[in-house]
């Protein structure tokens, strides 16, 4: 038997299903992921978050609840994202502890490469229109009126709106709750279709510098076969 969608969204662009409503409000980070895993679902990462909100914008039916995470009004309303920052040797990293990857439970650990590393108002549109694998707005993003402010060591990522502005905080403590805190949850119920990364994978060309990010990215999404024949 299937399972019920109802109160869910599906969100074609990552196979998800996301929940209608805010839910496991006034919980810290790392207690509203536990729980969500114990319930068979998952806090979404930054690309997940950004692919939920973009099919709010565009679907006619779903508006209301894009105004209500993206528009600047009382009262605070704030979402919790699976990422946590860390700085390296090498850079800084995007961990996302137990993502929900292929209907899996996995630990995604990401470059920051091609990211904005300075605070700044971008633009929502072009932001929810970008395809960086991180789900972090592009270096080059536009100026517009959405606040980003960018990742630090040991922080954690959320969305929140209130009275003057809208924010995607990467600056957040991973301790702090709130009533007004909590998750848009995900949860996968169909199997993966992978239609739309398959053909984002042919459309590229790779350069001899690009092809190992181009295998170790598509090892995280289950497409290392396919990505090795486009290389051929």
């Amino acid at each position: 038997m299937t399972p019920s969608t109802e109160g869910l969204i599906y969100i074609p662009e990552s196979n998800l299903h996301f929940t209608e409503e805010r839910i496991l409000s006034g919980k810290n980070w790392q207690t509203t992921k536990d729980i969500l895993k114990s319930q068979e679902k998952a806090m979404p990462t930054p690309f997940q978050f950004r692919a939920f909100l973009k099919t709010l914008r565009d679907s006619p039916e779903y508006q209301e609840l894009y105004n209500d995470i993206t528009e600047a009004r009382d009262p605070w309303r704030a979402n919790w994202l699976n990422a946590r920052f860390e700085r390296r040797k090498d850079g800084m990293y995007m961990i996302s502890e137990g993502a929900l990857i292929n209907g899996e439970y996995q630990d995604q650990i990401l470059k920051l490469n091609d990211c904005l590393m300075e605070d700044k108002q971008i633009s929502l549109d072009e932001y929810l229109d970008s395809t960086t694998l991180h789900g972090l707005p592009p270096a080059n993003i536009s100026d517009g009126r959405l606040y980003y402010w960018y990742p630090t060591n040991g922080s954690v990522a959320r969305f929140y709106a209130v009275s003057d502005w809208a924010s995607f905080d990467c600056f957040g403590d991973p301790g702090s709750s709130f009533d007004s805190l909590g998750v848009f949850a995900c949860t996968q119920i169909f199997s993966k279709d992978s239609t739309t990364l398959e053909t984002e994978i042919q459309e590229k060309l790779y350069s001899k510098k690009e092809i190992k990010t181009a295998i170790d990215n598509a090892k995280l999404s289950g497409l290392t076969n396919l990505v090795l024949k486009q290389l051929k």
